[in-house]
């Protein structure tokens, strides 16, 4: 009644219909795909394909954290993670653009990404005199964005054809693209945390958020050396202490719903 009030034909209906769908779809893919900045902290998130697992094993779980550790974390360091059968969240801080493109320039595995996305600057004496300047500018930002994204694929592909073999499958194992939010203020990043290690009991597979093996809820609070950056964290909290009672409260999910993704 509505299309035929506002003077549609059918046909008109039909095409203002796809436009319509059209413009939700896109707008769900581009919700949780910001670009990826330096010196900004994201909420990190995917899962299997067509909601398959993307670990079977314990052994998968240790894989997994291994390979953010090999093609992740000279771009970023990660603040807290859990994984779950069929899916991850991780907390991460971007390191800064100096210290990104630092690595790149030093580091011989990262030949390919400098070729690509930074092919101006593959003269030492140029890359020299750009990183004593400190001239980074928006197209600086720009193709790190894309470095930063294009790494992530590298380690999702890695982390793939392993479990491929091992499952004998094809295809994708992640879904595409995968999401990320910024996160802007310390309540939500306290809050994100609290949310990321309550996932187990979420989904039911703990009644105890703080037993969950594959979470980073007592890595933070181990004296084992780690990557996690602990003080940090705990400062953010105040002390270890409200860290465990900030934890074992409830919180307003409705008041952080728009960083949450799941």
């Amino acid at each position: 009644m509505l299309y035929k009030s506002a003077g549609f034909s059918k046909s008109g209906r039909f095409k203002a219909e796809i436009l319509i769908l059209v413009f939700i779809i896109i707008n769900m893919q581009t919700k949780y795909t910001e670009a990826l900045q330096p010196e900004k902290y994201y909420h990190i998130y995917n899962r299997g394909n067509n909601g398959d697992n993307l670990f079977y094993r314990k052994s998968n779980y240790e894989y997994f954290l291994k390979k953010i550790d090999e093609y992740l974390s000279d771009f970023l360091i990660v603040h807290a993670f859990c994984l779950i059968p069929n899916h991850f969240h991780l907390l991460v801080e971007i390191k800064s653009d100096k210290e990104i493109i630092e690595t790149i320039f030093t580091k011989e595995k990262y030949k390919k990404l400098l070729s690509k996305n930074l092919p101006d600057l593959q003269n030492d004496n140029k890359s020299a005199r750009f990183l004593k300047s400190g001239r980074f500018n928006r197209e600086t930002d720009e193709n790190l964005s894309k470095i930063l994204s294009k790494q992530f694929s590298y380690f999702f592909i890695s982390y793939s054809k392993s479990i491929n073999k091992q499952e004998n499958r094809r295809g994708s194992l992640f879904e595409k693209p995968f999401k990320r939010k910024s996160i802007n203020s310390e309540e939500y990043y306290r809050y994100l945390i609290y949310y990321i290690h309550h996932n187990p009991v979420h989904h039911g597979l703990r009644d105890d958020y703080s037993n969950y093996q594959w979470s980073s809820y007592k890595r933070i609070l181990s004296k084992k050396a780690s990557k996690l950056p602990k003080q940090r964290i705990i400062s953010e909290f105040d002390n270890k202490e409200n860290y465990i009672y900030y934890h074992s409260q409830e919180h307003d999910a409705e008041k952080y719903k728009d960083i949450i993704i799941d």
